[in-house]
């Protein structure tokens, strides 16, 4: 069983701050791009076979090695990269513009 004082905390905690001068954020950092990276690749490889699959109906591991995006596909899959490395960034950006503003803030002060 828990300890009572576990049960008075809310629900929600504030997340703690983050600084990427912090070794153990760096590594963190570094983690999940490293992970972006392996799945944006392996959704360019479904990409692929489902590319394939429509249309040849089956579809080996030489076809997908052997594959060569057209100019609309090569475009499509870059349009994905970019989206998806936005939404990667999205929380980092929003928090290094709010440090801006309030330096920003203090320095108009």
């Amino acid at each position: 069983m828990a300890a009572p004082d576990a049960f008075d905390r809310p629900a929600r905690e504030p997340r703690p701050a983050f600084s990427v001068d912090e070794p153990i954020a760096e590594r963190l950092v570094r983690v999940v791009m490293n992970l972006a990276a392996e799945l944006a690749v392996v959704r360019e490889r479904l990409d692929t076979v489902e590319r394939l699959l429509t249309t040849k109906g089956s579809v080996t591991t030489a076809d997908i090695e052997a594959f060569t995006p057209d100019e609309a596909t090569d475009a499509a899959r870059r349009e994905w990269r970019e989206a998806y490395v936005a939404r990667i960034f999205a929380d980092l950006e929003a928090e290094i513009d709010a440090a801006r503003q309030q330096l920003g803030d203090r320095a108009a002060d």
